[in-house]
């Protein structure tokens, strides 16, 4: 786990909070009269009890791969995402000589490729793929601003590129958030207007084939795509708290999501689309939408629901003290890691499930040796769900 994003995880509800606030107070003309057959989408609340249990009790006998996320000399790694074929796209930051590398980790064979160097000490923050392309975010802080940028893979060619530069950033101004479709990409990225002591927040759209970066959305927030749909956040029409809104690709018509709470984190696989809400003090709570159909997978007064990753099968994110995954096809949620929550990440695709968990356990010894290697040891632990023995 990459130490700058551990601490801007923990507190990652207030970051974005404060984005949604810029967001709402944002001076631009909004746009919402301009949407296509604007409508409430209807959506049945089921509120299922939804079990928890820890991944022997929901899963059974199982076995567990563990490997050591460490490079030749000893250069500790972090894993950024993970793919049906087992895949483990990763990084390792600049250590002992060495430049940033990213690569891919492929756990069947044991082989890693690396298919990216960073000389300017840039490391990336989260990545996106499909079967042609890899697309990630790579970033670099100073003491009051950070530089961040946008860079694609082609896994035929064997090729990069930087699409787009972010300079200069004001740290009060979270990440970039990207998604990749087929052929192109969109992000969010915020700009701020000290004269006005607001932020502008767009969605850009770049067309892979063309090269072309066009402006998608003109007030917008964390893009995900799906099968046949794009949502994103956005003020709502009175600009008092954002809003959920849902492009359905195959009739172009655009609509808002109702939640209860403001939302506050989206993420998206095949027909799912998934979202975390936040009412400002201390209520928390996660659902799913399908098919015009909402389902709440669970609720919190204490613990929020920072997701990481969503496939087909599964949604995983992180807690105040716990590393979950909730389980589709079980309809429970099943609890990975309670041990170091506060450290781990879990990515999830249909096959596999993997999470980090640290190999210095003592917490100032570890913190020591992650400040001196810019990144934690690391033990990954993987599940592939072939091997899941249902009970």
């Amino acid at each position: 786990m990459k130490l700058k994003k551990l601490f801007n995880k923990n507190t990652g509800i207030f970051l974005i909070v404060s984005l949604i606030i810029l967001l709402t107070s944002c001076n631009n003309i909004n746009d919402s009269s301009s949407l296509k057959n604007k409508e409430v989408t209807n959506i049945n609340d089921i509120k299922d009890v939804v079990i928890e249990e820890n991944y022997k009790e929901a899963f059974g006998d199982i076995n567990i791969n563990i490997i050591k996320a460490e490079l030749d000399e000893e250069r500790p790694w972090a894993q950024l995402n993970i793919s049906d074929k087992g895949e483990i796209f990763g990084f390792a930051p600049s250590n002992n000589g060495k430049d940033t590398e990213t690569f891919i980790y492929d756990i069947n064979s044991n082989k890693l490729e690396t298919i990216y160097i960073a000389k300017d000490d840039y490391e990336p923050i989260f990545l996106e793929f499909n079967e042609d392309y890899l697309v990630w975010e790579e970033g670099i802080s100073t003491e009051s601003n950070m530089n961040s940028r946008l860079v694609i893979y082609d896994r035929k060619e064997k090729t990069s590129k930087i699409l787009y530069n972010h300079d200069n950033i004001s740290m009060a101004i979270t990440d970039d958030y990207l998604a990749l479709g087929n052929d192109y990409v969109l992000w969010s990225s915020g700009e701020a207007d000290d004269n006005a002591n607001t932020t502008e927040y767009k969605i850009y759209k770049y067309d892979i084939k063309s090269g072309n970066i066009s402006i998608f959305k003109e007030e917008g927030v964390m893009p995900v795509i799906g099968n046949d749909f794009i949502a994103w956040l956005g003020p709502n029409s009175d600009r008092t708290q954002s809003e959920i809104y849902y492009n359905n690709l195959k009739d172009g018509s655009i609509s808002s999501i109702p939640t209860e709470y403001n939302p506050i984190y989206l993420a998206a696989s095949g027909d799912s689309l998934v979202y975390s809400e936040f009412d400002g003090n201390s209520k928390h709570k996660i659902s799913v939408y399908e098919n015009g159909i909402g389902k709440e997978i669970g609720t919190s007064n204490t613990d929020y629901f920072e997701f990481s990753d969503v496939s087909d099968n599964f949604i995983s994110w992180r807690g105040t003290d716990k590393v979950r995954v909730y389980d589709k096809k079980l309809n429970k949620i099943v609890d990975v890691s309670d041990e170091f929550g506060a450290y781990a990440t879990v990515y999830v695709s249909n096959k596999y499930i993997v999470w980090n968990s640290p190999v210095i356990t003592d917490p100032q010894l570890g913190k020591k040796k992650a400040i001196d290697q810019g990144i934690y040891l690391s033990y990954l632990h993987i599940i592939n769900i072939d091997d899941i023995e249902k009970k």
